[in-house]
């Protein structure tokens, strides 16, 4: 009967790899990727130390993704869902400079998430050097 239950532990704990590993793949999110690999290397064995070391993130969030993993399943890793300090309501002002990070694919989540709070200002290549003047 002992044989029987490490058997089942092992294949449950090999099925959420499997689920983690599918979900890393489809996931267009740098931040959702992160999350799941921070859960893909718990089960993995790793202690939430070695894992801060690996993902550069500090012990105690690498914990709240474990524990919101362990109480909703993937669902608790979600954006929309907080596993921190309550995030600000106010506006977020975002400057673009026609640098090519604010147009790249891993800034669409956030702008999305946050496309209610955001303002976007379009600045000149040489306006920031106008304001280093002042």
């Amino acid at each position: 009967m002992n044989n029987t239950n490490n058997n089942q532990i092992v294949e449950d704990k090999h099925s959420k790899i499997e689920e983690i590993k599918e979900a890393m793949k489809k996931t267009d999110s740098k931040w959702m990727y992160q999350r799941y690999y921070v859960v893909f290397l718990h089960l993995k064995g790793l202690m939430n130390k070695d894992i801060a070391g690996i993902v550069g993130l500090c012990e105690h969030t690498i914990g709240k993704y474990v524990n919101a993993y362990k109480a909703e399943g993937l669902e608790g890793l979600k954006m929309g869902k907080s596993t921190g300090a309550p995030n600000s309501t106010g506006k977020i002002v975002m400057i673009l400079d026609n640098a090519r990070i604010h147009y790249a694919k891993l800034l669409k989540s956030l702008l999305e998430v946050n496309k209610e709070r955001l303002h976007l200002l379009s600045w000149a290549v040489s306006t920031p050097k106008i304001l280093m003047r002042y």
